[in-house]
């Protein structure tokens, strides 16, 4: 039996004013938008009964959250939804029972810890068989919703967390969290190394093609506190070990003390720039000479060296004449330009540089916390992750690409701003020292938990305290290792400056549709403006690798149109 349409996106069922809706708007809503996937949405409480009998033209059904079909399990929906899946369409359920597959949960089974049970399967492939995430300061216990049959993947304690089904004959594939619960960041929350399971479990029961408007796997490098000082432990030059970067095929930004950079750094520092391998941004004068906020010494006869005893903004003339002397600076060194991104030292800026900031032409920054206030060791609210709640803990791990908190309503979209820390692997950063192997393994960490969450990679760490202390050899060995890591995972070195207007793209434009003409053509519908070329991530088989196709700059209502190069005709199909 043929279809009227064939779809290569998901649609999402929800029951809106039922008590679970706010689970599906806290948990599932985030990681749909950050992961690129466009969906429809259709309210079971009130759409109509007539596209219950289309829903085999969508490839995948997303149950968002418990009760999202109705009440009893023979309800129109899910009758719906398991007829759909007999044509091949596949399911993935947030907690929502659909008998034959999942049953609602008659309590108990709660669970601290995820522990990933099966790592042969291609929803779990990039895990280790036993591997555990816990959050160790929250220790949240949480209970499955529902129970499922199928072939368990990773467990909550004793009880299934994550189940598939592999769909027989034509019959779609199943997926069943029986809870996301865990993906509340006062639980356990995103970039805590579980979401990949999200999208690749997803990917897994769909139909193919499924089209996907997701982050590349950009590999980005940040260092503050950059004074130059490479020849204090050995090196041959101020910036050696910038150089070994670049060697290698990195291209970061770099944080820079003004006053510490001697003129054979900056001679050094501008070939990388002018070659495109480096952005570097003024961070602050010195380590406690601060030039976009106040450290007063608490023991004045130390000096910037002492413990501040007050951190404060400044304005007005201070504002001004700490403005005055980066341009100054800057005009020594009239080819050495600005980075785009900016961010300031310890990630205190006082709101009167705003201005100053876009003088300099400064679009983006790498930071949501927001000015005038000194730096506690948390940020704003913001997209993805944050938008109804602060991270719970100072080890949190946190990403953020959304619109800069400035405060001030004429500087409202003027900075797009990002950041990612993995801050329960070795602190916030990355903070690599002499140990070759340990320096290797945190940073294998982080972008691990970057690449698999599908958010921008980012090996950050500060020259003064980390890198200054490293021999050369060691320095070399470290980075060979994490850029052995990354060309495993196909990895993109690109600079931040180019990243931050990748990400800026994707948040002001969006997928709204796709549809699998006769031909196997995909066409693909946006809104919004992207100023830049953007990849979509075409699922095309059962490899969850995805292909990549490249959409040129469009504005609102753009529709394009792509041919997988492997034509695969979903189950079920026309």
């Amino acid at each position: 039996m043929g279809m009227s349409a064939l779809y290569a996106h998901p649609v999402v069922m929800v029951r809106t004013g039922h008590e679970n809706y706010g689970k599906f708007a806290e948990t599932v809503v985030p990681f749909l938008t950050q992961m690129g996937f466009a969906f429809d949405m259709v309210d079971t409480a009130s759409a109509d009964g007539g596209l219950a009998e289309r829903l085999a033209e969508w490839p995948l059904f997303v149950l968002a959250h418990p009760g999202c079909l109705g009440e009893g399990d023979d309800s129109v929906w899910h009758e719906a939804v398991r007829r759909a899946s007999g044509r091949g369409s596949g399911v993935v359920s947030f907690g929502e029972a659909l008998p034959p597959w999942s049953v609602k949960s008659e309590g108990g089974g709660g669970s601290s810890f995820v522990k990933i049970r099966d790592a042969r399967h291609p929803v779990t492939m990039l895990h280790g068989r036993g591997e555990r995430r816990r959050h160790y300061n929250l220790l949240q216990s949480i209970r499955p919703e529902t129970v499922a049959a199928g072939e368990t993947l990773a467990a909550l304690g004793a009880e299934p967390l994550l189940t598939v089904c592999e769909g027989e004959g034509e019959r779609g594939r199943i997926v069943v969290w029986s809870t996301m619960d865990w993906a509340r960041s006062n639980v356990l929350g995103p970039l805590y190394g579980l979401d990949d399971l999200v999208w690749r479990s997803l990917v897994w029961a769909a139909r193919k093609p499924l089209v996907v408007r997701s982050l590349p796997p950009f590999a980005t490098m940040r260092v503050d506190d950059v004074s130059g000082f490479g020849k204090r432990c050995g090196g041959p030059s101020a910036l050696y070990w910038l150089q070994q970067c670049v060697r290698l095929g990195w291209k970061p930004w770099v944080g820079l003390f003004l006053d510490d950079l001697e003129r054979d750094a900056v001679h050094e520092l501008r070939g990388m720039i002018r070659d495109g391998n480096v952005t570097a941004c003024p961070h602050s004068f010195s380590y406690w000479d601060f030039i976009y906020f106040r450290h007063t010494p608490k023991y004045a006869e130390k000096g910037y060296w002492s413990e501040p005893a007050l951190c404060e903004p400044i304005a007005g003339e201070d504002v001004l004449r700490n403005a005055r002397k980066v341009e100054a600076w800057y005009a020594k060194y009239p080819d050495l330009p600005v980075s785009k991104v900016f961010i300031p030292h310890y990630y205190e800026l006082s709101s009167g540089f705003l201005p100053i900031l876009k003088k300099w032409g400064v679009e983006f920054i790498g930071s949501m916390h927001p000015p005038d206030q000194p730096y506690r060791g948390t940020m704003s609210y913001g997209g993805p992750y944050f938008r109804t709640h602060l991270p719970p803990a100072h080890d949190t791990p946190i990403f953020y690409a959304d619109w800069y908190p400035s405060g001030n309503a004429s500087f409202d979209g003027t900075f797009f701003a990002s950041v990612t820390e993995i801050r329960d692997d070795n602190g916030y950063e990355w903070a690599p020292k002499r140990d070759v192997d340990e320096a290797i393994r945190h940073g294998v960490n982080q972008l691990t938990r970057a690449f698999d969450g599908q958010v921008l990679a980012q090996l950050f760490t500060h020259e003064s305290g980390y890198i200054q202390f490293i021999p050369p050899d060691r320095w070399q060995a470290i980075m060979e290792g994490v850029t052995e890591y990354c060309a495993s995972r196909n990895a993109l070195f690109v600079t931040l400056d180019e990243a931050m207007a990748y990400l800026r793209d994707l948040n002001r434009s969006r997928l709204t549709g796709s549809e699998v003409d006769g031909n196997g053509d995909v066409i693909l519908r946006f809104a919004g403006t992207s100023l830049g070329a953007t990849k979509m991530a075409v699922y095309a088989d059962d490899t969850l690798v995805p292909e990549w196709h490249e959409v040129p700059p469009f504005e609102d209502g753009a529709s394009f149109r792509l041919r997988p190069r492997v034509a695969v005709r979903g189950k079920g199909g026309p």
